[in-house]
């Protein structure tokens, strides 16, 4: 039985230790009695949520306001001013530049001792042109040449072209670096020969795909130069952009297929006559906007630098929100030549074991194409909103506070989500983001049971019982205070009618 995996540990629910100590010292037991990795978000009240936890999570309150009720969450947000955005852009570049071009043989397609390794290189290698691409908006530094070498050398050797006729259900994986060498006049013909020969195979076509893959195999075609007949209105129609994403369920992977489907849409942010070049019509300014404040509190930097490329791009990030970002990477950066990369438990990163190269490269590829648009979208973002930053007004803590709440409702902690509303009341964020208050509190309201509680918590009520508690002490400790918390919520924003995002 469960509990008897637990037995050696020496601790019970009763006793008042830690459930998260319990929880890592016996996960491999758990894993087995069930037979695949528990759910973070599933097992989050018995996890996170014991009476140590919360008597730690008091005390942070005491010491930050907004630090939230059955959380972990310790963040500080400090904005760069206004009049530093080029010099901080500009030490962004210079730092990131470095530390990539140091790591030039980390990125070569053709050096690895396990297919884990292979992989994973080739993704880079094909990662590393995309941020050719878009560095040189400005100019490619001297310290790039060496990657620009590697590019031209390998995609013109027939080791690496021919995967395109071994791998043909991976072009994508292959496909960019033959862009790169294209546009920069280094591709060869054999090269070229493999890259076309692929292209009109019928195979990579009738492989079926979702949208932001659509997007991709388009993006490919028109900065390769290769005639396509594909709509990107009829592809979007069918993507998150048309069907907008929940910043309280959204998940790490739904964020990435959004930023995807723009950055293919964009070509990076590189200007190109084929590609649109304009904002497409979907109006996501506060689903952008509460996804990068969520992230921002989930210690996610990947995903906060596509989110941040992005919302330059469209035109649709206040330049408020904008300097927050930067701020927020700038003191991830503090002390180091690298932005570190996502800390979360289901980035899909998992960081044990992996290099400093292998666990951080992505974070700063995707830093410094975001980098490169703002320096030369930046002003322009900031005449465009003028006066009409809806974030301009808004204190720091509420807007950490507002994406703590959305943290919370993605880990399933309905008090701690319900506790940052209910502080939110009144505040100026539910007039600069009416849309993202009335999907929050739309979700809490969603989960409300039929007995007028709150919180479909059957699962983790198992789980509970099999560690030796009872259902009254669940009740008495889970259920009445989310349902108090919620209610408090509830009660504060009962006026609100806004059209959720």
């Amino acid at each position: 039985m469960l509990i008897e995996a637990f037995s050696s540990t020496g601790c019970t629910i009763t006793t008042g230790c830690s459930i998260a100590r319990l929880w890592k010292t016996s996960s491999k037991e758990l894993e087995t009695w069930k037979g695949s990795r528990p759910d973070s978000r599933l097992f989050y009240f018995v996890i996170m949520k014991s009476e140590n936890m919360k008597n730690e999570n008091a005390k942070a309150e005491s010491n930050s306001d907004w630090s939230s009720s059955g959380a972990e969450s310790q963040c500080l947000i400090d904005p760069v001013h206004e009049d530093e955005v080029p010099a901080v852009l500009d030490e962004f570049s210079e730092r990131i530049d470095e530390w990539l071009s140091d790591r030039v043989d980390e990125f070569d397609p053709l050096l690895w001792t396990s297919t884990d390794d292979r992989d994973f290189r080739r993704k880079a290698f094909s990662e590393l042109s995309l941020y050719l691409h878009v560095r040189g908006i400005s100019g490619l530094p001297r310290s790039a040449i060496p990657l620009q070498e590697l590019i031209d050398e390998r995609v013109n050797d027939p080791r690496y072209y021919t995967l395109l006729f071994r791998y043909p259900e991976r072009f994508l994986a292959f496909a960019y670096p033959f862009a790169y060498a294209e546009s920069s006049g280094t591709l060869r013909r054999d090269a070229a020969s493999a890259v076309e020969r692929t292209l009109t195979d019928p195979y990579i076509w009738s492989v079926e795909k979702v949208p932001h893959r659509v997007m991709d195999l388009w993006c490919f075609c028109l900065m390769y130069g290769y005639e396509i007949d594909l709509n990107t209105d009829d592809i979007l129609r069918m993507s998150c952009l048309h069907y907008p994403l929940d910043p309280s369920t959204a998940t790490p992977m739904d964020v990435y297929a959004l930023t995807h489907n723009l950055l293919f849409y964009h070509n990076f942010g590189v200007k190109n006559a084929a590609f649109p070049g304009e904002p497409t019509v979907y109006d996501i300014e506060e689903l952008l906007t509460g996804l990068l404040l969520r992230f921002i509190l989930e210690n996610d930097t990947d995903i906060v630098a596509e989110l941040l490329a992005v919302g330059v791009l469209e035109r649709k990030l206040a330049p408020t929100i904008v300097r927050a970002a930067l701020g927020w990477l700038r003191d991830k950066m503090s002390g180091r030549s690298y932005i570190p990369g996502p800390q979360r438990e289901d980035s899909g990163i998992d960081a044990e074991g992996l290099s400093e190269w292998e666990a951080n490269y992505h974070t700063n590829i995707a830093t410094a194409m975001a980098i490169e648009v703002l320096k030369r979208d930046w002003p322009a973002l900031c005449q465009e909103y003028g006066k009409a930053d809806p974030a301009s007004q808004i204190p720091n803590d509420d807007l950490l506070r507002l994406g703590d709440a959305f943290r919370a409702l993605a880990s399933y902690d309905l008090e701690a989500a319900a506790n940052h509303l209910a502080k939110l009341s009144g505040s100026p964020v539910v007039d600069a983001y009416p849309n993202l208050i009335t999907n929050a509190v739309g979700y809490l309201r969603s989960q409300r049971t039929p007995d007028g509680e709150f919180g479909f918590l059957s699962d983790e009520l198992a789980l509970y019982l099999a560690l030796g508690g009872s259902s009254e002490s669940f009740q008495e400790r889970y259920v009445n205070p989310i349902t108090a918390a919620c209610n408090r919520a509830l009660a504060e924003f009962s006026h609100e009618t806004s059209t959720p995002v």
